[in-house]
């Protein structure tokens, strides 16, 4: 106990759970919890559909309103830019500069943004120090803040943006805006820049904060979440991309519209690349959505490139209403088909996956599947990709690995061996800390297993015993300080004031755990002696012996049933062995019924090694075979009901039976063995290969008749008189002198095959032997490492490895790859016989293993298969770009001809008509003037009569050419490239 107790006292084990001080929550841990309960999600799947289309579609139409500004450099871009006003006006900073209540946009978007913060840090200083809140006021905020960061983040900050740009310069109207809006005559001081900056800074923790923290990703929701997803990498670079295109946008859209139009292209190809190599959702719906979205805004902006390149307006919307949903069924159909032909083969061959994200999509289809038929190979890629790879720094694939052993396997302790990987990596990413976070407290949260209660129940009780012990040391502190002869009277009142607390405190604690674990004879006696001998509570001390003499009887009349190995029942002893690199091997707690039945002091167990009990054979492969354990089990325990051995002192042997846990106990990688000695009518000993005697059991040398130890003894000397007798291997052999029966057996172990022999009394054993009923004697005599080492049947691999565990090893492929069979016992422990998953899948071939001539084929088939994809998608792209080229040239042509809005014929017959109206009229004025040759009003009426006549001859030509060219300009001819060369229908 006094290594346990030192690794506690430095901190290598602390409780993970409960009675955790205020100043042991870290802040983290409180951001953590605070996004977890602010994390609603609707339950109807139609909602969710309805909702995510709606936050789709509004942004990708705000990210499209960045493709342009008011004074767009095209022709005639003012004509043709109503269907971009309405989209523009989806941002509300668009709204409010055509209401003119710029300013009081720009106000209330600095208020969410340090509103929410400050709301936010309030929150978590709440529930770091554990006070009440009211949780309709949480249900508020978070909605606030999921409105403002997925419908006005892009408005927000535009506006930010603005006006930290117009603050360094002298003029004050926004060119981004159609109104040109005045920003007012407020002074841009440099406090204000700096809250500007601070603002912007804080929208985007905000919004980081609410990606990485968006959910747990567990493949086993994948049926039940539409939003489920395996991470958050294309949503971190979404985020950025939305959170830096308005940014981008004040900065270069007044001068360089066309290279923010090239951006936008660029950023969409790169996040659609990206989406479809690594598919973040499980949902087929969810990442169509993505992909359709990023590929409108990249469309839009390669439509608004040509256009402006073209210097047309029209074409930009012509385009744009035509080929956008013609291209986006081609999308959606693609999209659809790239995620159907996504693999649903488990990989064998590692080398190519680069990354763990490519590693879970491959194993994606397995993990999703809720029958745990591929537990084996699952376990084992992962496992072969982290020794060959590692973590590189991040920890999703050891959460996906817990996370699959918690919820699809259904063991605990299996899940916190995986979890345990990410101890020491030190990843700064913040997904993967807050997945590491949820799966720890789901698993404290489940709890329900046998063997996580007594983990939980270890780890308090060593605690409260560590806090006891400080407790001792304070009174002794208080005590010295009395009997000194000049006390200290304030510093006297402080401690007993601090006694008194840690008093009250350690009594809740032991009543907490008596609670909770009501039934536990040491619990028990460790707080009886705490209330009668350390505070003196009588009362509390007599109940408490009532009810330890109650436990005791019910323990000594235990009936044996099925909870016969209990990890709660104090009939068995316990020991916890270290599987850490540090002190491997080491037992760091043994309990009192173990040392009994060990027949050693607690002193002499604890800080051993326990390669120190096992066979001399086997001390060469315990390392390797528990880390092989550890690594590659698809369980976390095995039933040894039916035996093993362990050796005392070098020569005596122990027969036992119990059971094994491997787990980890906060990180530290732990098995806990429960056993108590096996009854049986036989007695064993291993002997070399000379058939000498190496170590037998207690009673092994009365059976025959003799006192001392047979150690080094021969059995041809010590049965057969020096005669050479040949015991064939599972056959008894009589022995008249003795009244007993010899058997030879042997244990294989790898390529060693380690002998021993039986000596057994029993007729009816006799009997079963004979007949072959006990199978295989490794049944009831196991090897003594089999809990660790996996070697518990008979029939044992012949598989050889060198052992190598080491990242850079050259043969850890082999090695890793190489598959050993399972105890053929954890049916008893885990549900499932691990002899039966091999024979349904190949122990040593993966369910998609092929023939090398099949591999040949598969290839060609895939070759072809992708050639016959590539082949479709020119096709179709092809057909589409002759389609874009035919339709623009239509337009550019009809807006050259431009009959409607730029046609002389009507209009000159129009000034025909007002010329003769008017020809008329001076007319008249003329033959009334004409009699009188001194008018002087003469003059000008003649002069006005030759003006008409000139405007009308004038209009006579113009109607006369333009019917020409009416009659002439056919629609026939309009797309022949000779006559647009040399027609002029202007």
């Amino acid at each position: 106990m006094a290594r346990l107790r030192s690794e506690v006292e430095e901190g290598f084990i602390v409780t993970h759970k409960i009675w955790k001080s205020k100043e042991e929550k870290s802040i983290k841990d409180s951001v953590f919890e605070l996004y977890q309960l602010m994390n609603y999600e609707e339950n109807s799947a139609l909602n969710q559909k309805f909702k995510i289309i709606i936050k789709s579609i509004i942004w990708s139409l705000q990210i499209v309103s960045l493709l342009w500004i008011p004074d767009l450099p095209v022709k005639n871009w003012h004509k043709n830019m109503i269907i971009w006003d309405i989209i523009g006006y989806l941002k509300f900073d668009n709204t409010c500069s055509m209401l003119g209540v710029f300013d009081w946009c720009f106000y209330l978007s600095m208020l969410l943004a340090y509103g929410n913060f400050i709301v936010l840090i309030i929150f978590v200083i709440i529930i770091y120090y554990s006070y009440p809140y009211p949780r309709l006021a949480l249900n508020i905020f978070s909605r606030i803040i999921y409105i403002w960061l997925n419908f006005f983040l892009v408005p927000s900050i535009q506006i930010f943006s603005i006006f930290l740009k117009y603050s360094f310069l002298p003029k004050t109207k926004v060119s981004e805006y159609e109104n040109h809006s005045e920003l007012g005559e407020f002074s841009m001081v440099s406090p204000l820049q700096i809250s500007i900056v601070f603002a912007i800074l804080i929208t985007f923790i905000l919004k980081l904060f609410q990606v990485e923290f968006s959910g747990e990703i567990r493949h086993s929701v994948n049926k039940i979440k539409i939003n489920a997803k395996a991470h958050s990498k294309i949503d971190v670079h979404i985020a950025i991309f939305t959170f830096f295109s308005p940014i981008v946008y004040v900065m270069l859209a007044e001068n360089y519209i066309i290279y923010l139009q090239i951006l936008v292209i660029i950023f969409a190809i790169l996040l659609i690349t990206e989406t479809i190599e690594l598919l973040p959702y499980f949902s087929i719906f969810l990442n169509s959505v993505i992909l359709i979205r990023l590929y409108f805004i990249g469309f839009i902006a390669s439509i608004f490139l040509l256009g402006s390149l073209m210097d047309n307006s029209l074409a930009i919307s012509m385009l744009a209403v035509i080929l956008v949903p013609l291209s986006a069924i081609f999308v959606i159909q693609f999209s659809l088909k790239s995620q159907k032909e996504t693999t649903q083969a488990i990989p064998e061959d590692l080398i190519e996956i680069e990354s763990q994200y490519t590693l879970e999509k491959s194993l994606r289809y397995a993990l999703c599947s809720n029958d745990a038929e591929h537990k084996d190979q699952i376990i084992r890629v992962f496992e072969n990709f982290f020794i060959q790879k590692g973590l590189n720094g991040n920890k999703l694939q050891a959460i996906w690995a817990a996370n699959y052993c918690l919820y699809t396997l259904k063991d605990e302790s299996l899940a916190k061996i995986k979890l345990s990987k990410t101890k020491n990596i030190l990843d700064w990413s913040l997904e993967s800390n807050y997945q590491e976070y949820l799966c720890q407290k789901n698993i404290s949260n489940t709890c329900l297993s046998e063997d996580s209660q007594f983990s939980d129940y270890f780890l308090q009780s060593i605690i409260v015993k560590n806090e006891e012990k400080q407790l001792c040391i304070n009174l002794l502190l208080f005590w010295s300080e009395i009997t000194s002869h000049e006390p200290n009277l304030p510093k006297l009142r402080k401690k007993l004031y601090s006694i008194e607390d840690e008093i009250l405190l350690l009594n809740k604690k032991y009543d907490q755990l008596i609670t909770k674990f009501p039934n536990s004879k040491s619990l028990l006696s460790l707080y009886h002696s705490y209330c009668k001998d350390i505070i003196y509570n009588t009362e509390k001390s007599i109940s408490l012996e009532a009810k330890l003499r109650s436990v005791d009887k019910a323990l000594k009349n235990f009936n044996g049933d099925s909870k016969e190995f209990s990890f709660f029942n104090e009939n068995n002893g316990t020991l916890i062995i270290s599987n850490e690199d540090r002190n491997f091997g080491e037992i760091v707690y043994a309990d009192q019924k173990a040392a009994e039945f060990l027949k050693l002091p607690i002193g002499n167990i604890e800080n051993e090694n326990f390669s120190n009990f096992i066979h001399p054979y086997y001390k060469d492969k315990f390392r390797e075979d528990t880390k092989w354990f550890i690594h590659y089990s698809s369980f976390s325990g095995m039933d040894l009901s039916k035996g093993f051995f362990l050796i005392k002192d070098g020569n005596i042997l122990l027969q036992l039976e119990g059971k094994v846990l491997l787990t980890s106990i906060n990180n530290l990688l732990m098995a806990i063995l429960v056993f108590k000695p096996k009854s049986s009518k036989h007695e064993v000993a291993l002997i070399s290969e000379a058939q000498e005697i190496i170590c037998h059991s207690d009673n092994f040398s009365k059976s025959i008749g003799k006192s001392e130890s047979l150690v080094g003894l021969s059995l041809k000397n010590l049965f057969f008189n020096s005669e050479e007798i040949s015991l064939q291997p599972d056959i008894p052999y009589h022995l008249p002198s003795l009244k007993t029966y010899i058997i030879l057996s042997y244990s294989k172990f790898y390529e060693i095959k380690i002998p021993y022999v039986i000596l057994i009394n029993d007729y009816d054993e006799v009997l079963k032997w004979k007949n072959g009923i006990s199978q295989s004697n490794n049944d009831q005599i196991q090897a003594p490492t089999q809990f660790l080492s996996l070697n518990l049947s008979g029939s044992l691999s012949s598989n050889k490895t060198d052992g190598s565990f080491n990242k850079g090893s050259q043969n850890s492929d082999e090695n890793l790859n190489s598959k050993r069979p399972l105890h053929k016992n954890s049916k008893e422990f885990q549900g499932k016989n691990a002899d039966d998953i091999s024979e349904k899948f190949g122990s040593e071939k993966s369910v998609t293993s092929v023939t090398p001539r099949h591999n040949k084929l598969l290839c060609l088939i895939k070759s072809s298969s992708r050639s016959i994809n590539v082949l479709h998608f020119a096709f179709v792209f092809s057909i589409l770009t002759v389609l874009a080229v035919n339709i623009t040239v239509l337009v550019y042509a009809f807006s050259n001809i431009n009959f409607i809005s730029d046609m002389r014929l009507p209009i000159n017959i129009g000034k025909a008509a007002k010329n003769l109206q008017r020809f008329t009229y001076v007319s008249k004025l003329f033959m009334n003037v004409v009699y009188l040759p001194d008018n002087p009003a003469l003059k000008q009426i003649f002069g006005d009569v030759q003006s008409c006549l000139t405007d009308l001859e004038n209009t006579y030509i113009d109607v006369t050419t333009n019917l020409e060219k009416w009659n002439y300009c056919s629609g026939q001819n309009i797309l022949t490239e000779k006559k647009l060369k040399h027609m002029e229908c202007r």
